[in-house]
């Protein structure tokens, strides 16, 4: 899968390229080269360790978790069947509104992916400027300044491409499963939240499938 992957966002011919998704799978097969790799997973299946993988190349900068449920979500709306706190969300799930302009996670994950390249700040804030409710546009431009500062000798900035993580927590839906006897259960502050961000869910895969520059892949 990585050289598959890595072949496609830089630019090699490839015969029968694949873009994976939980909706289904896309033939990508002579369309434009993408500049985003979306790994679309959960926590614990070893994302971690294929984003390693990837940065090993020049040209394909690893970002890892744009988003954290303890920091910021990419969108969330209030449940009425939960009682506790939303977590705090860039745009809100209904009425897609944009919520919030900085990310503390996401800052502190591009200033880690520059460092190397000499670059000692990111300013964040221009992701959001005239941002909608599109998260593939969103990884785009988090993509555009990655690769705004990167030297020519280190990678053309044509070539220069990302890869991030795409998680069910990001649209606030609860993937825990089973951990203690009590949740057989069932919860239904889980269930509601995992209903309304279903249709968050599908909206993200959508925009990825929409979005020349942006390709997903599931990891097993």
């Amino acid at each position: 899968m990585i050289s598959l992957v890595t072949s496609l966002l830089l630019g090699a011919p490839v015969d029968n390229v694949i873009k994976t998704m939980d909706t289904g799978v896309i033939d990508l097969h002579g369309a434009s080269k993408a500049q985003v790799l979306v790994i679309v997973a959960d926590h614990g299946s070893g994302t971690s360790t294929f984003g390693e993988a990837l940065n090993k190349h020049p040209c394909l900068f690893d970002v890892g978790e744009p988003f954290g449920d303890s920091y910021l979500v990419w969108t969330s709306s209030k449940i009425p069947e939960c009682h506790g706190t939303t977590p705090e969300a860039t745009f809100d799930a209904d009425s897609h509104h944009l919520l919030h302009e900085s990310n503390a996670k996401l800052s502190t994950h591009l200033a880690n992916v520059v460092k190397h390249l000499g670059v000692s700040h990111i300013d964040s804030g221009e992701l959001y400027r005239g941002l909608h409710y599109d998260l593939s546009e969103f990884f785009v431009r988090i993509r555009d300044l990655v690769c705004k500062d990167v030297p020519a000798d280190v990678c053309p900035a044509a070539d220069c491409a990302i890869a991030l993580k795409m998680f069910p927590q990001f649209v606030d839906a609860h993937t825990a499963g089973v951990r203690v006897k009590a949740d057989l259960a069932g919860n239904p502050c889980h269930d509601a939240m995992n209903k309304k961000a279903m249709v968050a869910w599908k909206e993200a895969l959508e925009s990825f499938k929409h979005n020349s520059k942006v390709i997903a892949t599931d990891c097993h």
